[in-house]
């Protein structure tokens, strides 16, 4: 029996298999590097694109700065209705484009948020009201069931629509939806009066709240800001609530 041979061979095996788990670490090394580049550059292309813009994400509002996202879901009313352009993104926008939180903030206490909205309509982005009571936020299913709780409530000023931010919406647990009065509103439309208003806004653009609808054959479709201002055309009027949930489509 040879050892020494037998030692070599074992021993050039070793050498080769240590090369080869080099190599692999090698080429593995640059394969995430050449892919964490990609995801870089990427990442630096959507800042530069939305660089100062306001865009959306479901019921969150945010100005990008400086590759941040700040959180303008508070706000979203009065700058939607000053007829800033908001650009709808997906969900890769979000995720590459981080949001921006305060130097030393705490996080929110969920005490605090239920102490501060209890017995109140709130709302990100003035798209979906709700109100908080128990500390759990109850959804109205439309806006005539807000009213109408609303009014029993003697409650007038469409300004105590609390607006919130996502964090504190997020701490709130959902609780039932409000049982809706919708029905009992659209029973009281008579059909003279629809048909009268129908006539009176056909194919025209009108707004509720920060929504744009055009009304055709007496169904409201939304419309976005974008292609709205393409169309150089004006907002005949804002709608009622009533009309707003005669116009369903």
């Amino acid at each position: 029996m040879n050892v020494d041979a037998d030692t070599r061979m074992v021993g050039s095996m070793s050498l080769r298999h240590l090369a080869a788990m080099v190599y692999l670490a090698v080429v593995g090394a640059l394969i995430v590097s050449v892919g964490s580049a990609d995801v870089a550059a990427a990442a630096s292309s959507l800042c530069k694109k939305y660089e100062g813009a306001y865009i959306a994400y479901y019921d969150g509002l945010y100005q990008v700065r400086g590759c941040k996202r700040y959180d303008k879901s508070a706000s979203a009313y009065q700058i939607t209705r000053s007829g800033v352009s908001v650009q709808q993104v997906d969900a890769d926008v979000i995720r590459q484009i981080p949001l921006a939180t305060k130097s030393g903030s705490k996080p929110v206490s969920r005490a605090v948020v239920c102490k501060k909205l209890e017995g109140k309509y709130i709302s990100v982005a003035f798209s979906n009201v709700y109100y908080v009571k128990g500390c759990q936020r109850r959804v109205f299913p439309n806006w005539e069931t807000y009213q109408e709780h609303r009014q029993r409530r003697a409650v007038t000023a469409d300004t105590l629509i609390t607006p919130v931010s996502s964090a504190e919406m997020r701490i709130l647990p959902m609780g039932e939806p409000m049982p809706s009065t919708a029905m009992i509103i659209r029973k009281q439309v008579s059909k003279a009066s629809m048909d009268q208003r129908c006539k009176e806004l056909e194919n025209k653009y009108v707004s509720f709240y920060r929504h744009i609808y055009q009304i055709k054959n007496c169904k409201r479709n939304p419309v976005q800001y974008r292609d709205f201002k393409q169309t150089g055309a004006t907002i005949t009027r804002e709608l009622t609530a009533e009309e707003w949930q005669v116009f369903a489509p």
